[in-house]
């Protein structure tokens, strides 16, 4: 006898209706927050002077990485998250999570 499949339902109902937006938003606001530590140590990590001969040759490789991301980003000093930058975050987390689910 075949047994009819359970659908996935939301869970929660409507307080996740409700609660889901202002915690994915919550989540990108905290996740942007981290990039900028990264971004910040990142930046004084690669013009560190170092002797060191791993360093020396993994440097010139952090520095090319890095002049992309002050062109897209800016300087780390003055990179400051936006609200479209939140919003955007916010949206690719909701596209993970519920890509997941499937």
């Amino acid at each position: 006898m075949c047994r009819p499949q359970l659908q996935p339902t939301m869970l929660g109902g409507p307080l996740a209706l409700i609660f889901g937006p202002v915690l994915y938003i919550f989540l990108a606001a905290l996740s942007l927050s981290q990039f900028k530590i990264v971004y910040n140590f990142l930046a004084r990590l690669v013009y560190q002077k170092s002797r060191n001969p791993v360093w020396e040759v993994v440097q010139p490789l952090l520095r090319q990485q890095m002049s992309f991301f002050e062109s897209v980003f800016g300087q780390p000093a003055t990179f400051t998250p936006t609200t479209t930058h939140v919003l955007l975050v916010a949206i690719i987390i909701v596209l993970i999570v519920h890509s997941q689910r499937r």
